[in-house]
């Protein structure tokens, strides 16, 4: 579980009380699909693209360090980021809907 703090006001009554509920997601206007996607769907990818860049120190087999995790390393934290994204983007559709 990661824990990041908040500012007061993005909690405030003002803000949770600050959207509208549709039916269906056809309802969505233009401008509603891409401040979702300048909002949940780049963060998310920058992300990813972030951690993938990222050489993490791995244990090799004769337990010894190395420098650049195996592909296999990097195809598994790579499945781990997207169902993360996948979960936080059905989330953010049902609370939506």
């Amino acid at each position: 579980m990661q824990v990041q703090p908040l500012l007061r006001e993005t909690y405030s009554e003002k803000h949770l009380r600050s959207f509208r509920v549709v039916d269906q997601l056809a309802a969505l206007s233009a401008d509603d699909w891409s401040g979702y996607r300048e909002t949940v769907v780049q963060p998310n990818r920058d992300t990813i693209a972030r951690l993938a860049r990222m050489p993490l120190p791995c244990a090799s087999g004769d337990g010894t360090r190395r420098d650049r995790p195996t592909n296999h390393e990097i195809h598994e934290r790579r499945i781990h980021e997207l169902r993360k994204t996948e979960v936080m983007n059905a989330n953010a559709q049902s609370f939506a809907g």
